[in-house]
């Protein structure tokens, strides 16, 4: 889990993906099923161990593509998966 922060009364799981701008996919496409499944476990973990089972939260993805030209583009990609409950 890379960040996992608050947006009001939501608890936001973020998994951050950065690629190089030669790369043939976006960031965020590295994020399979079984990555999101292993984010999945540790949310539910962190949940559990703060005392928040029952609360909101949703999980999120940054996507960094690095440029070789100078600036980062950065993209926040609300919701970026629904768990499988």
């Amino acid at each position: 889990m890379d960040i996992i922060c608050y947006d009001k009364d939501c608890i936001v799981f973020v998994e951050v993906k950065t690629l190089s701008d030669d790369a043939l996919s976006d960031p965020e496409d590295k994020i399979t099923p079984t990555k999101q499944r292993q984010v999945e476990r540790v949310a539910r973990a962190w949940l559990a161990a703060h005392h928040q089972p029952d609360c909101a939260y949703r999980f999120d993805a940054v996507s960094v593509v690095q440029s070789s030209s100078g600036r980062p583009k950065v993209r926040h990609i609300i919701e970026a998966f629904v768990p499988s409950r």
